[in-house]
């Protein structure tokens, strides 16, 4: 038999936790608004995200009603996430909340529980529902606690598995695949409850498997959530679409304290598709917190003790449930529709200087950020779609930065080597394509370019803003077949766009290369059985070539912040004439991030983090 809850349940609020994440302050809780079913009052006249949902009164209240209307409508949802805490195993495990559950709801005798792995609990009330998703449990000395970590490195924290804590091998792909797991338990308890509409709730962790599953099941459920960590990204990675494609972000809410350092990453990196509701700072500063915030953005410092102390008093769900829930209802802000496009977040770090010879060497890369996760999303695909990866796919990309220089490396994979397998020929559009001067194309051929520009945030109109060709802004090309060093024939670097400016930024560019400010190589893949074709690029760019917005170079012996850039990457395939555009000649041009007609806009490129 389950207990039914009362935030004015005394017994319950004044329980002492058993770790950090759900250690209350010690005060008397104020008592929230528990409204028996059927007794929310929205005013007459106040708009609805979308008609259909039983779920309409309960988002207007949250995001335009009165404290005590905004109290009532949270109330089920704040104490579902508080159960995902205390009555699931793990370190807030409380046995006095095991068979508890919201007053006026019927709670699931079916819930995800297991000792190391996602937890979910559900819900019921009439034709209403709620799924909510626990968040992190902070104690990584059991099952719990590693398992959680493992888990959010590899789906928020931009992770590879050989890059988790010692500990992770203990769990299967699947004990860690949260969102498989949080998607199984939603698609069955659907099953269990035919007819019923479900809201999807959580905190932290929680809340951004909460935002996914409902963007994943699409119809009219809502995701309203607490402190979610950024994930814009994610749905491309896990989804293949962008947010404002699967007409989420009218059913997204997310409740943050406006001093949490997770939500202050999260919208530092403008990773939360939906409406934002915060919670104004209080009177008395946080010294911690004030500290953290010094570095933008913040919560990426997340080594340093002032983060550590900020977010033990302003991102554990103690806070939200004991502190701010009670009081004044926070304030809205509109819709974050963001873009219909890929534009994903990397972040590079110092690591060893490798050797730029265009050669993968073993361990090289093992210590850079790797785009394996940005690799596995939808690309953005111009002339003829891939339809076969055994064609041309991108098999493996890395960043990194040594005290000198930012550092790229790719392995591309590519059936069909152009002027290996094929003849040199060039395209309709311009027969002179192969000339190394800027009548020619430097692009043409089996080629990637990287596009930089540091002067993020610098309005653009109509998305006519490309690179100018200067330190702060710049196009470079590595092509197969030819090089400014070696000539056709010869792999190597190239001048870029612009083109067209009476040879500025082209004579900027061969200075570059000549001085050796750009270096760069390309080799084959090696050609062995079991191996596939295609090629591999270094790319180093000295730091004088990342002129930041004050006019001084990017240096991380003495940057004192972390610092955003704009980038892009393409990757041209040249394979035959009769497989190529009928102008252009290029059968394939991928890129990372931005739409088809704008991909060399600077406001649709990439954000990279050179994180110091």
């Amino acid at each position: 038999m389950h207990m039914p809850f009362r935030w004015q349940c005394v017994a319950l609020a004044a329980t002492t936790l058993s770790h950090q994440a759900l250690s209350g302050s010690g005060s008397t809780v104020m008592p929230l608004h528990s409204p028996e079913p059927g007794s929310l009052h929205i005013a007459a006249g106040s708009k609805r995200d979308f008609n259909e949902s039983q779920w309409v009164p309960t988002l207007n209240a949250l995001i335009s009603g009165s404290t005590q209307e905004f109290q009532i409508a949270a109330n089920p949802l704040a104490i579902a996430t508080y159960l995902s805490y205390t009555s699931t195993s793990g370190s807030y495990y409380n046995a006095s909340d095991a068979n508890r559950t919201i007053n006026g709801w019927v709670r699931d005798p079916v819930d995800a529980n297991p000792p190391g792995g996602m937890r979910a609990i559900a819900f019921t009330s009439g034709a209403r529902g709620i799924i909510v998703f626990r968040g992190t449990d902070l104690n990584t000395t059991g099952l719990s606690g590693q398992a959680d970590n493992c888990a959010d490195g590899l789906l928020f924290g931009g992770k590879l598995a050989s890059q988790l804590p010692a500990y992770c091998k203990a769990f299967s792909p699947k004990d860690l695949d949260y969102f498989a797991a949080a998607l199984e338990f939603t698609k069955n308890t659907l099953v269990r409850h035919s007819g019923v509409e479900f809201a999807f709730t959580g905190h932290s962790l929680g809340a951004g498997l909460a935002t996914l599953v409902a963007s994943a099941i699409g119809g009219t459920a809502p995701a309203i959530v607490f402190s979610s960590p950024p994930v814009r990204d994610n749905f491309q990675k896990l989804l293949g679409q962008a947010p404002a494609v699967l007409n989420i972000t009218d059913r997204v809410l997310y409740l943050a304290n406006s001093l949490d350092p997770v939500y202050h990453e999260a919208a530092s990196l403008a990773g939360l598709p939906g409406r934002v509701c915060t919670w104004p700072p209080p009177a008395t500063p946080s010294l911690a917190c004030d500290r953290c915030f010094e570095n933008q953005p913040g919560y990426l410092h997340r080594e340093e003790l002032a983060c550590s102390m900020c977010f033990q008093q302003e991102h554990v769900y103690s806070t939200y449930f004991y502190k701010l829930l009670p009081g004044p209802r926070p304030s809205c802000g509109a819709v974050d529709v963001g873009p219909r496009y890929p534009q994903p977040t990397l972040r590079a770090q110092r690591g060893r200087t490798p050797q730029i010879d265009g050669v993968l060497s073993a361990g090289e890369w093992g210590d850079a950020f790797s785009l394996k996760a940005v690799l596995s999303q939808p690309l953005v695909q111009c002339f003829k779609p891939i339809g076969d990866p055994k064609d041309w796919s991108l098999e493996a990309g890395w960043i990194k930065f040594d005290s000198t220089h930012l550092y790229f490396a790719f392995d591309i994979i590519d059936d069909v080597a152009y002027g290996t397998d094929t003849a040199s020929w060039q395209p309709s559009g311009n027969p002179d394509a192969r000339l190394l001067n800027r009548t020619g194309w430097p692009w043409f051929g089996d080629e990637m370019e990287v596009l930089l520009n540091t002067m993020v945030g610098k309005p653009c109109v109509d998305h006519k803003c490309g690179v100018v060709g200067n330190a702060s802004q710049w196009q470079m090309v590595i092509n197969t077949i030819k090089s400014r060093l070696g000539g056709y024939g010869v792999g190597g670097l190239m001048e870029g766009e612009p083109r067209n400016d009476n040879g500025t930024a082209w004579k900027t560019y061969t200075r570059w290369i000549e001085s050796g400010i750009f270096r760069g190589a390309t080799s084959p893949r090696p050609r062995r059985a079991g191996l596939r074709h295609g090629y591999q690029i270094e790319w180093a760019i000295a730091f004088s070539a990342i002129v930041l917005p004050g006019g001084d170079s990017f240096d991380p012996l003495t940057a004192k912040t972390d610092v955003a850039v704009g980038i892009n990457f393409a990757f041209g395939d040249v394979d035959t004439p009769t497989l190529g555009d009928s102008r252009y000649g290029l059968r394939h041009e991928t890129w990372i991030s931005g739409e088809r007609g704008n991909r060399t806009a600077t406001d649709e490129f990439a954000t990279l983090w050179l994180l110091v």
